[in-house]
């Protein structure tokens, strides 16, 4: 019969994954033969897997730690996508965010110890603020609240950000006082900040809560913001709340 496609872009199985078709040989490949310099940082925007799949996830985090690796990248930043949570209970029944609690290095901050404080923050306060020599990552955690509550399908179908983690946000922010224009910002997060629809599709999952955030990061006095997401799987790069407002790339 026919075969049915397979829910991920990679399948660590095969041993003839090429860089046309596999994104994380890709990668490797861009590195290997391009003119393009090593960058400082290693993003990563979520969905790793499909589904939570425990073997999926391992597989693909190890692969990016291992780009970072051979390839001398100095840090590594990620944030958890909706198919990176088991919250659906396909394999956990209560626990969706244990498998990646287990990935090693750590997740999502793999240069951090398990029980890094800024780790702990991400998972406690939903969102860590790290630093390197010349930037600075907000990376938010826009997944969670799936796979909590009696009836939590509804948070499934989209990213949230709520005010207690703004407010949180924002006193972090403040407390960098005039630093906050000394380095590169960065906020990394999964789910779409605005609406992102056509005729045949509307769009139900970007991130509620998003208008607030764009709000605090177009603050002037919280300096210029360059902002990553994935989940809609459009590329995209385009200027947010006028002059003072973000840049956002949309990763496809």
């Amino acid at each position: 019969g026919e075969r049915k496609p397979l829910p991920s872009l990679v399948n660590f199985s095969d041993a003839d994954r090429t860089a046309s078709s596999d994104p994380l040989l890709g990668l490797r490949k861009l590195f290997q033969e391009s003119e393009i310099e090593v960058p400082d940082l290693l993003l990563c925007a979520g969905d790793l897997a499909d589904r939570a799949d425990p073997i999926a996830l391992k597989s693909a985090w190890s692969e990016l730690a291992s780009i970072q690796a051979d390839f001398e990248i100095p840090h590594f930043v990620a944030t958890c996508g909706n198919h990176d949570l088991d919250s659906r209970c396909l394999e956990n029944r209560f626990d969706p965010k244990g498998y990646l609690r287990k990935l090693v290095p750590s997740f999502p901050l793999p240069g951090y110890g398990k029980n890094d404080v800024e780790q702990l923050k991400y998972w406690s306060n939903n969102f860590s603020i790290v630093e390197g020599p010349n930037w600075r990552i907000l990376t938010i955690n826009s997944c969670a609240y799936h796979g909590y509550g009696p009836d939590s399908r509804p948070e499934l179908d989209h990213g949230r950000i709520s005010h207690h983690t703004l407010d949180e946000i924002r006193s972090e922010i403040k407390a960098l006082d005039g630093r906050m224009n000394q380095k590169f910002n960065i906020c990394l997060v999964h789910h779409h900040l605005r609406e992102m629809r056509t005729d045949a599709h509307p769009d139900k999952s970007r991130m509620q809560g998003s208008e607030d955030l764009l709000s605090l990061l177009s603050q002037a006095e919280f300096g210029e913001w360059f902002v990553v997401h994935g989940h809609v799987h459009r590329g995209e790069i385009y200027g947010e709340r006028g002059n003072s407002g973000p840049i956002v790339l949309s990763c496809a």
